[in-house]
Parts: structure tokens; sequence; C-alpha cells
């Protein structure tokens, strides 16, 4: 049975928060930052026997990793595997297994979406530049012509050997690949998977609007995280938190509309592009969390979500029994499934 939370103030799904950081058994947890993927990145260790010199280096060392990732999977990173084939000109080009995995996830929710998530808007990313100093709205000829190269029907992966890379192509010589939608989410994926291997058993990796939990915070005691109010974090303003959710074990990823963004003559663009308009989608909500097992999916399902609109989002959702969601439509109304208890602060 789904519930919705009716809000007077203008309420949405901004960027997650983890709102207490002592454990339980009074052991201060170890953290550091680095700058990645945009965003400052942030991977606190809960409970673990190491010395605080020897959990930072393990934490630089899982930072050291994503980036490996990153510059494989930006396409603004020369000689990586996605700056290669957007260069290619329609050739194939021989990749690593994880951008081949990103790629081929891509598609998946390009399917799941009838094709409103699509990996092919590089061009349209580049030209919208919502990431650099000077954003501004590009000439409408020139998002026209870049629409007509946009379709993940061209992209093709194809695995012909064992022992052999993975190669990608593009029939379209012009289409231009961006991971931006699914990327953050692999990659904090391995970072988890690289700290378990280490032994580490309670940690939180804090990528921007991508939250995964490693473990518990303490023996039978969840992480609490912060649900903080959309557009609060503007310049002198202090965080507004909505409510908290309780997570073990567990990815919580936001997408929305307040995240990169900028404003020409008074009307808002936000970097969640249509495919088939080349322009921002148009859409009932501010944001999305998804909750779920594993951060790429909920990155995946997050901006799939986000642009199907509330309806058809929450059906989707509803019909994928490990996820949970929570939809801030821009009424002012939060709508969660079942699962997802956001417990409101005082």
């Amino acid at each position: 049975m789904k519930k919705i939370i009716e809000r007077v103030i203008i309420a949405a799904l901004a960027v997650i928060c983890i709102v207490s950081q002592t454990a339980c058994s009074g052991k201060e947890p170890v953290s550091d930052t680095d700058f990645l993927m945009n965003t400052t990145c942030k991977i606190t260790l809960y409970g673990d026997a190491r010395s605080e010199k020897d959990q930072l280096a393990l934490i630089r060392e899982t930072f050291a990793l994503c980036r490996q990732y990153e510059d494989q999977m930006s396409r603004t990173v020369e000689g990586g595997d996605i700056s290669r084939i957007n260069s290619a000109a329609g050739q194939p080009v021989s990749v690593e297994d994880s951008t081949a995995e990103v790629i081929e996830a891509g598609l998946k929710y390009a399917e799941l979406s009838g094709g409103l998530f699509d990996i092919t808007v590089g061009e349209l990313a580049e030209m919208w530049n919502f990431s650099g100093d000077d954003p501004h709205v590009p000439d409408a000829a020139a998002i026209a012509e870049a629409v007509k190269h946009v379709g993940y029907q061209k992209v093709h992966v194809s695995r012909d050997g064992a022992g052999e890379k993975p190669a990608v192509r593009l029939d379209d010589p012009e289409t231009k690949l961006d991971l931006g939608g699914i990327a953050k989410g692999y990659i904090a994926d391995r970072a988890a998977e690289f700290l378990r291997e280490k032994g580490v058993t309670g940690a939180i990796l804090n990528f921007g609007g991508n939250i995964l939990c490693i473990g518990e915070k303490d023996t039978d005691t969840p992480f609490v995280i912060g649900v903080e109010k959309p557009f609060s974090s503007q310049e002198g303003q202090e965080k507004e938190i909505l409510g908290t959710v309780a997570v073990s074990d567990m990815s919580v990823v936001t997408s929305g509309t307040y995240e990169r963004k900028f404003y020409e003559d008074g009307v808002l663009y936000y970097h969640i592009l249509d495919p088939q308009t080349g322009y921002p989608r148009e859409t009932d909500l501010d944001g999305v969390s998804i909750m779920g097992p594993d951060s790429a999916d909920c990155d995946g399902l997050a901006t799939t979500c986000l642009m199907l609109g509330l309806d058809k989002g929450k059906a989707l959702i509803e019909s994928l029994p490990d996820f949970e969601a929570l939809f801030a439509v821009k009424d002012g109304s939060v709508v969660t499934t079942e699962g997802f208890t956001l417990k409101e602060t005082k």
C-alpha cells in the first residue's frame, strides 16, 4: 500500500546526507574526501580495527580506484574508453569489461524507459555544458541537428571470444556517448566491493546524490540518512532536512532537477535531457530517490523514474521487488512506496 505525505513547504529530495557519524561503540569513524565525477565524494569507515593511518590509506586507495573507472567512462577524459568511442567515427573500439558493463546497463534502462534514458546524448550534454562555468541555452538549430544522432539502438557491444576485450561500435559516426546517468552508481558499487574485499564491514560512501552503505553503523543499528530539501543548499543558506530513512547494506540514489542547473531569462534549465527534443525533460517531479541493493541500478532507476513522471515511475518501481522509491512531486507532495519509510524531523 502506498502512502502520500502532504507537505506545506515545497518538498523534494535533494542531496542525501549522513545524519549521525559516531558509532554506538564509541569508536570514532574515519573519513576522507576527494573530488570525483564532478562532485565532492566522502568515504567513512566505521568500527574498523586498523589504525587511523591505515584506514586513511585504504580510503585513498579506494578513491584512486574510483578515478581509474572515471577516466575510463568520462566523455571528457582524452584517451579513456568513452572518449575513444566518441572519436572513432563509427569504427569498433576495444574497451575494458567494466566500460562494456556500464554501456550494457545503460542500454537496459533505455529499453525500460521506452528510450527516455539514453546514453547517446553526449553531443547534447556537451552543448548544454551544465557542469561548466558559464552554461547557457544552445542554439535551437544546433540542438535539432544533435537530436538526429541520438538513439540507443545505434550502440552495439560485441564479445567475440574468451580473453578478448569487448568492442563497442556506433552505427552513426556523429553519435556521442555519455554515461553520466549510471556510471557514478557503478563506480560506487566497485568501490564498495573493493572495501569489502579488504575486510571492511561498516562504511558509508557518499558520492553526491549516491549513497551506499556497507553493513550497519553498529550492531543492530542502521545508518540514518537525512533527506535534504531541494534548492536549500544555495550560497548563504543552511541545509533543511525533510526527514530521515534508516539504511543497512543498501544504496540510496537521488536524481533531481536541482542538481545541475542554471537560469536564463528567468527559466530553470536542468541536466536531465529529453533525447527526443534535446531540451530538459518536462516532468511533474522535482526529484526521485531509489533505495535498493546496488548503486548502479538505483542510479539508472532514479533518472528513469524522474523522466517517466510520478504515475509511470511509481508503477515501474512497484513492479521491481528489490527496490523502493520516494517521489518528490512539483505540487508539494511526497509519494513513497511502502518500504521507503521517511521519518519526519521535528
